[in-house]
């Protein structure tokens, strides 16, 4: 996301590719591979809470990867719909552009052919049909200038959001930052497998809560924390944590900036300054 923003723009998955911008693809080589009508567009859904997005969202162990794929922290970027629809070259799908049934459309005509009430349809079924329309997609032209449409970066937990703040300010792209929200419910993330909810401090201890996992609930956790002066290990542990339970940690540290790394499941969940 920081290489994303660097860039100014979002490029689609060829141009993408022809510049060796992917770092870290999370899309199933198998699922690329079924349909190529959507590759040279930058690829946009109508909604958040997709099917994809279900298999890959959320830290889990390395065994329940979806194809071997994940993204463990995940930021969406939300943009305008409007602004977008109305560029005279954009394209639109009826929905997952990976299954055959699925239109490639374009015009006012055929806007009206999106059934909205399937695409943003938002409860359990076992529809196929409606799985497909759930990935309906805007597509536009390759690159899209993020100046002219983006609105909203949009994480998870405050932990994600401080994270990202930091990793912005130390790239020098601060500027985006006003951007950046915590999502307020679950409109926006599924909430199966687990993240940092919180970490803050008070004199001489952390406090941090791990979110419920649908599936463990414990956690593989390894919490370091080195002075930024000196790379000196304040704390360095390792073990195994439950879910939804405020941990307190004792330190011996003042007046001393401190980086806190916290890893889950092995993946970075957590990197961020902290002045103790």
């Amino acid at each position: 996301m920081v290489e994303i923003l660097r860039s100014g723009q979002l490029l689609s998955r060829k141009m993408a590719s022809e510049k060796g911008a992917i770092q870290t693809d999370i899309a199933p080589t198998t699922i690329l591979e079924h349909d190529q009508r959507s590759l040279c567009y930058t690829r946009l859904y109508f909604r958040p809470r997709t099917p994809t997005q279900f298999h890959i969202q959320g830290i889990k162990p390395a065994a329940e990867f979806y194809y071997g794929k994940n993204a463990g922290v995940l930021a969406m970027m939300l943009f305008d719909a409007e602004g977008l629809l109305k560029v005279n070259s954009t394209k639109f799908s009826t929905g997952n552009l990976q299954s055959q049934e699925s239109e490639l459309l374009d015009g006012d005509s055929n806007f009206d052919k999106l059934e909205f009430d399937a695409i943003f349809h938002d409860s359990p079924q076992q529809d196929p049909e409606i799985t497909r329309k759930r990935c309906a997609e805007i597509l536009v032209e390759s690159p899209l200038i993020l100046a002219d449409h983006l609105k909203y970066i949009v994480l998870r937990t405050a932990a994600d959001v401080k994270m990202f703040k930091i990793c912005l300010r130390e790239n020098g792209l601060d500027h985006y930052s006003p951007l950046v929200r915590k999502s307020s419910d679950a409109s926006i993330f599924f909430n199966q497998f687990t993240a940092l909810d919180f970490i803050d401090t008070g004199p001489n201890i952390f406090r941090f809560k791990l979110k419920p996992a649908k599936s463990n609930p414990e956690v593989k956790v390894k919490f370091c924390v080195k002075k930024t002066s000196t790379d000196q290990i304040v704390i360095d542990w390792e073990g195994n944590l439950k879910t939804n339970v405020t941990y307190t940690v004792k330190h011996a540290s003042a007046n001393e900036r401190c980086r806190v790394t916290i890893w889950l499941f092995d993946t970075l969940a957590h990197d961020s300054i902290f002045d103790l």
